[in-house]
Parts: C-alpha cells; sequence; structure tokens
C-alpha cells in the first residue's frame, strides 16, 4: 500500500484518478459488451472495442503518460456522439454514460419496427473537455500549478 501511495504522490492525483476510472469503465464496458459482440451484434463490438482503448489508454496514462494521454483523448472525443439506428443502442457509449438525446420510434401494429436516436453523451464530452486542455499534462505532474483561462485548445 505504501508503494502505492508513492506512486500517486509521484505521478499526481489527477493521473491516478484518471487511471482508475479508464481502467475499470474499460473493462466493464468490454466485459459486458463481450458475449453481444461475440454473437454479431454491431453496436456491441463497437462498444467493446472502445471499452478496451479506455482501459489500454489507462494503463498507458500510468506508464508513459504522453502516449496514454493521447489515447484517452481519443477514446473521450469517440463516445460524445450518440447514433443508434437499431434497439442495440448507441455503439459509442460506454458503462458511464450520460446521453442528451432525442429518440423515435417506428411502431407497426403494436410492434416497434424501428429506433433511430441522436444526441451527444456528456460524460464523454465533459471528459474531452477535461482532458482538451493544452497543458493538462503538465499542470498534473507538477499539481501546484494554477490553471489559467487561456490553457484551453477548444
Amino acid at each position: 500500500m505504501h508503494a502505492v501511495r508513492a506512486a500517486i504522490e509521484r505521478r499526481g492525483g489527477a493521473i491516478a484518478l484518471l487511471t482508475a476510472y479508464a481502467v475499470v469503465v474499460g473493462a466493464l464496458s468490454a466485459a459486458v459488451n463481450l458475449s453481444a459482440a461475440l454473437a454479431g451484434t454491431g453496436p456491441a463490438e463497437a462498444r467493446a472495442l472502445l471499452g478496451v482503448t479506455g482501459l489500454v489508454g489507462g494503463l498507458l496514462l500510468w506508464h508513459r503518460p504522453r502516449a496514454g494521454h493521447l489515447v484517452l483523448l481519443t477514446w473521450a472525443v469517440l463516445q460524445i456522439p450518440c447514433l443508434a439506428w437499431d434497439r442495440g443502442g448507441c455503439p459509442t457509449s460506454q458503462v458511464v454514460a450520460l446521453d442528451f438525446a432525442f429518440t423515435s420510434q417506428t411502431t407497426v401494429n403494436g410492434v416497434v419496427t424501428g429506433t433511430q436516436t441522436v444526441g451527444v453523451n456528456l460524460v464523454g464530452l465533459m471528459l474531452t473537455l477535461w482532458l482538451g486542455r493544452r497543458n493538462w499534462l503538465a499542470e498534473v505532474q507538477r499539481p501546484n500549478t494554477p490553471a489559467r483561462p487561456t490553457d484551453w485548445i477548444l
């Protein structure tokens, strides 16, 4: 336990928090969607692959912060759009998602025959904004540096 605390102090709390979040959410997303992905469900395949991306990004962030930062930024950006064309759901949603979306269902004789969803995942948007800061890595590695309003990429 002492070695973990020392590693967190050396790397910074923000990197430790984001690493834990990405590894847990990525692994759970991949695990939850694995059986449907193996059965050939398209949205589940995309969610499982995106989960593996989050898992790899979290591990890379801990061991190689620059590469991990880029992988996690890609993971976060890919989570933003929420487009679904069938009842399988949004292919870019992860286990932790807060979708702000408009959904339309087509019903014929009381049976739902089609579903369309268009929106954004607010969790992916917030992760992108947090990771999209220009000096994010430098700041989390120097935790006492205050953020400046000009440090945003977006």
